[in-house]
């Protein structure tokens, strides 16, 4: 009655770091149902032969018939990619460049989290400030926020009722709202980082000493509405 074979089927980990591999015992021989199985030294017992949310490494699972005789499986192992999925944002005005790194090739990539597509360039966008994504071969997702800044944005904004003054700036500037509500901001810079965001009341300066010269992306929101305007700091 003593067990003395079994089949192990595993499950590698999708991505970096998650849990989902799994491990499956099949076609056990010798002794008698039901068995019992126990992962990685857990004294809690299972009468499944199915082990999921497991991580990567090196795991054991010991079996134990209903007749008292057992084996232990050494050396399971549990693989993940070599490296997290990762994405950098490369802009040039209206243009972006998606690059990936880890996980696991082929990518694809997107700008809204849903159409993917194998080229990882996007043009012809409006100013803003966007998501880029990328998609491995086992569906992991990375992305990273990103600014547009190109040619579609005027130095004093593209709206009558909101603008920004004076522009370029080195110290402090304010923001004009003719609507009466009291507008936020957000400050970032050409990779998409937010580096400053508050409220602009009437007539108070913002200031960004704090901001080396460049070019910055100012998103002001009054209520439901957003306007993108270039900041430019010297």
């Amino acid at each position: 009655y003593q067990i003395f074979n079994t089949n192990v089927n595993t499950t590698n980990v999708s991505c970096f770091e998650a849990s989902n591999g799994s491990i499956t015992i099949s076609n056990i021989q010798g002794d008698l149902p039901p068995y019992l199985f126990y992962l990685d030294g857990n004294q809690n017992a299972s009468v499944d032969s199915f082990f999921n949310n497991i991580i990567a490494g090196t795991h054991t699972v010991r079996i134990v018939g209903s007749e008292g005789s057992e084996i232990i499986i050494e050396d399971i192992v549990i693989s993940q990619p070599l490296a997290p999925l990762t994405i950098t944002a490369n802009t040039d005005e209206n243009l972006v460049e998606l690059v990936a790194n880890g996980g696991v090739a082929p990518y694809s990539f997107s700008i809204d989290g849903v159409t993917y597509q194998e080229t990882n360039q996007f043009d012809n966008l409006l100013d803003g400030i966007y998501q880029g994504y990328v998609k491995d071969a086992n569906n992991c997702i990375s992305n990273i926020e990103f600014s547009i800044i190109g040619t579609s944005t005027s130095d004093n904004g593209f709206s009558q009722h909101v603008y920004i003054y004076p522009n370029p700036v080195s110290q402090r500037f304010y923001i004009y709202a003719a609507l009466s509500s009291i507008p936020k901001y957000y400050i970032y810079n050409t990779k998409g980082q937010l580096m400053q965001n508050g409220t602009s009341f009437s007539k108070h300066p913002i200031l960004i000493s704090d901001l080396k010269p460049g070019i910055y992306l100012v998103k002001i929101k009054i209520s439901n509405k957003i306007e993108c305007l270039k900041l430019v700091v010297i």
